[in-house]
């Protein structure tokens, strides 16, 4: 084989003609998948879109029916109306974190319609009318005032305030302390009571041992 042919991508059979549609002929953000239209082998329709570019990789093997989960089947057969969420960021003109967020924080955010690939690599697709309307509405919003900085207190104050708690604290530990000192010499009365009682037992029993051994010899 000669070296160059090795670059050559073989030729594809032709599938069958696709119906015709109103699409804007300058539209070319939405990215369609067909099972009946002879997708290449990464599975990638209308490549010479700029989606179609970007999510080469992370699609993955479409074609296969594994790959292609609907959440939305009332879209099958419809795939012109679904928009990917990076190529719904370049039409809008955000970045795709921003349009995670939005998924993440807006329970009214489209709801997706497909997914395509496998694992990590998920693409998740949205009606596009959809997700038009949310973004309008989203970028529409001006924004919130921005919340003044608070007024910095006077470093006297701070000090002033830091004393004061010292104070307490002490306060509260001293008495901590009083009480436990007194419980102390509770526990210590208690302590000294209860050892003099079990000498006293003790002596107690021993007389009356020495008494009944005593009694036993006689």
């Amino acid at each position: 084989m000669h070296p160059l042919t090795a670059t050559v991508a073989p030729a594809r059979t032709p599938g069958p003609p696709r119906p015709e549609t109103n699409r804007d002929p300058h539209e070319r953000t939405a990215w369609r998948y067909r099972p009946t239209d002879h997708l290449p082998e990464d599975g990638v329709a209308n490549s010479d879109q700029p989606d179609a570019a970007r999510g080469r990789r992370e699609r993955g093997n479409v074609s296969d029916p594994k790959a292609v989960t609907w959440l939305r089947p009332e879209y099958e057969g419809r795939e012109d109306e679904l928009i990917n969420l990076a190529a719904g960021a370049a039409l809008v003109g955000v970045s795709r974190s921003a349009v995670s967020n939005w998924a993440k924080r807006h329970s009214n955010f489209p709801k997706i319609a497909l997914l395509t690939g496998i694992g990590d690599r998920r693409v998740k697709y949205v009606p596009r009318a959809e997700f038009l309307d949310f973004a309008r509405a989203q970028l529409s919003k001006k924004p919130g005032p921005n919340r003044p900085a608070a007024p910095r207190r006077a470093a006297a104050t701070l000090r002033a305030e830091e004393i004061a708690y010292s104070e307490r604290q002490i306060a509260r530990l001293e008495e901590l302390e009083a009480r436990q000192v007194k419980a102390l010499a509770n526990t210590r009365r208690a302590l000294k009571k209860h050892r003099g009682r079990l000498r006293r037992a003790q002596q107690r029993l021993a007389e009356e041992v020495a008494a009944a051994a005593q009694h036993a010899r006689r």
